[in-house]
């Protein structure tokens, strides 16, 4: 029908029945040896089915399940409140110890340099600022990621809370 070549040629004449609702005894009595033909008359009977259903209004919600949806929503916002204070706090944390770690770093340099230190105690040095820009850049990323999957996902009754909650 949609597509697909039709392997019946009594098809055509099986859809036009369902269509009138005027099932044929002989397009019935074709139907039950042909295996295209009953697919059709079941998809026919099944959609008649369907538009028989009336269409209401969505059912009206009585005061307790509005109630409840305020306090999950209440609680919600709570927690937002509560994840944005730590979200704060973690950037803090990123990048005081990333600035404490530069500047221990700094620090050594300064200190080991006019002594003469050996190529080794340098080159060591050299691969902790090395790891140290690495890291500063993993956690950049991290944070930035972080901070816009929390944007986009929201925390909308419609998007489910973007916590996983649901508001139905």
């Amino acid at each position: 029908m949609w597509g697909r070549p039709s392997a019946c040629p009594d098809e055509a004449e099986t859809v036009k029945a369902a269509r009138s609702k005027a099932e044929a005894a002989a397009v019935s009595g074709h139907a039950a040896t042909c295996a295209v033909c009953r697919e059709t008359l079941a998809v026919a009977t099944w959609m008649h089915e369907l538009a028989s259903v009336p269409v209401d209004a969505p059912p009206q919600l009585n005061a307790s399940s509005l109630w409840f949806k305020a306090q999950l929503l209440r609680r919600w916002d709570v927690e937002r409140q509560v994840l944005r204070s730590i979200d704060v706090g973690e950037h803090v944390q990123a990048g005081v110890g990333l600035a404490g770690a530069a500047i221990m770093l700094v620090w050594l340099w300064t200190q080991m340099r006019p002594a003469g230190v050996s190529p080794m105690v340098t080159a060591a040095l050299l691969a902790s600022a090395a790891l140290l820009v690495a890291t500063a850049l993993f956690v950049a990323r991290e944070l930035v990621s972080s901070s816009t999957t929390d944007v986009s996902q929201g925390f909308s009754p419609e998007a489910g809370g973007g916590r996983g909650h649901s508001a139905s």
